[in-house]
């Protein structure tokens, strides 16, 4: 058991968390595979509680998104990539509306009600006179299949901590492994391990909230037996962090109005250790331990997330309307064409030559934003 004195308030705000939001203090005798320490069970019962707390939301916010370190090399570009996004969600049907303000012309609506998934993009091909081109499919998939990887909306259940970059979802993992108190620049610190390698760290604010998220790895003792004697802790492979401020509580539950998203990647004086593993002059164990044990990262990517407060509606019951996507009279409807295994693309019904335009766009557009979502994790995850 750690030997931290807490706070005596860290106990009273957590109690209250768990009055609240109806939270049980975690018994691993109860759960089996989930170990809390007596020190830390107030705090992971109110992260836990938080990361469930919401049920339903309407909101708007704006996402400021910049690379910076990407696919093993500098990005020279410092202008952020900025996108405007409504997300509603009520535990079951979702609506989307996506569209970037730094480069306009491009807006992408998805909505999945009572089984069914409508989509409608719109585009801005003709500069002269900016006339928008609609386009939407024949047939509703049976899946939320928005035209946007999932990841790229930042969506609150993500954003807030109820998903994790990597999934599952947060309370998942909070459900499984061990929870502990460390202290670490006169603050406390919840210090969560899932499967002996995954690990969470929260540090809160003065009110108990939830301040920072750690997301990081580090080697199992059996992974590290002949390479590294040393505490596992000693190294950490950073994978994100969030941070949360401008709290408002709206219908009991505390949202932070701005969050912000860092990933980090193996700098360029990782660099050398990549190419010893590929000329076979280092193991890659021994490689990513050096790096680790270095700490040879840096920021890849990081985005502001910022929330209009005026647009909140927070655990109160959303409508059928709050799902609906107008259908302009100039829609373009596509037929799904199969292409390879588990994958489509569209011909119009209508076959116009611009309109053959828009679905190749559509699948440029989609190319390079699920490319954007995951090449930069080539060396993101260690071996």
């Amino acid at each position: 058991m750690l030997k931290v004195r807490l706070n005596h308030s860290f106990f009273v705000i957590g109690a209250i968390l768990v009055l609240v939001f109806g939270a049980e203090v975690v018994n691993a005798a109860d759960i089996g595979q989930l170990s809390v320490s007596q020190e830390a069970a107030p705090l992971h019962a109110s992260v836990l509680a938080w990361s469930q707390g919401l049920k339903t939301y309407s909101l708007s916010y704006v996402v400021s998104e910049w690379w910076l370190y990407y696919s093993g090399a500098p990005v020279t570009s410092d202008q952020p990539r900025i996108s405007e996004i409504t997300l509603r969600w009520d535990g079951q049907n979702k609506y989307a509306h996506w569209q970037r303000l730094d480069e306009p012309g491009t807006v992408y609506q998805g909505s999945f009600y009572d089984g069914k998934c409508i989509t409608l993009s719109s585009f801005n091909l003709d500069a002269e006179d900016n006339a928008p081109v609609h386009v939407t499919w024949d047939t509703p998939e049976t899946y939320f299949a928005f035209d946007i990887p999932e990841r790229s909306l930042y969506a609150p259940m993500f954003a807030v901590g109820s998903e994790t970059f990597f999934s599952p979802s947060l309370a998942e993992l909070l459900s499984e492994g061990e929870s502990n108190v460390i202290e670490r620049d006169g603050r406390l610190v919840l210090r969560h391990v899932f499967q002996g390698k995954r690990v969470f760290e929260f540090d809160f604010d003065s009110q108990g909230r939830v301040n920072t998220v750690s997301h990081y790895f580090i080697y199992t003792r059996d992974m590290l037996a002949g390479y590294y004697d040393g505490d596992p802790f000693d190294l950490p492979n950073p994978q994100d962090m969030f941070e949360y401020s401008d709290y408002v509580l709206v219908s009991g539950f505390w949202f932070p109005l701005s969050v912000r998203h860092t990933l980090y990647a193996p700098g360029p004086d990782a660099e050398p250790l990549f190419t010893a593993i590929e000329t076979g002059q280092l193991d890659s164990r021994t490689a990513w331990i050096e790096i680790q044990r270095q700490g040879l990262f840096t920021e890849s990517i990081f985005a502001t997330i910022q929330y209009d407060p005026d647009s909140l509606i927070i655990n109160e019951p959303l409508d059928e309307a709050a799902f609906h996507i107008d259908m302009p009279k100039n829609v373009t409807i596509m037929r799904r064409v199969p292409a390879l295994a588990g994958s489509h693309y569209g011909v119009p019904i209508q076959n116009k030559p611009a309109f053959t335009i828009v679905a190749v766009g559509l699948g440029v557009l989609l190319l390079v934003a699920v490319s954007g979502a995951v090449v930069w994790r080539r060396k993101f995850i260690r071996n």
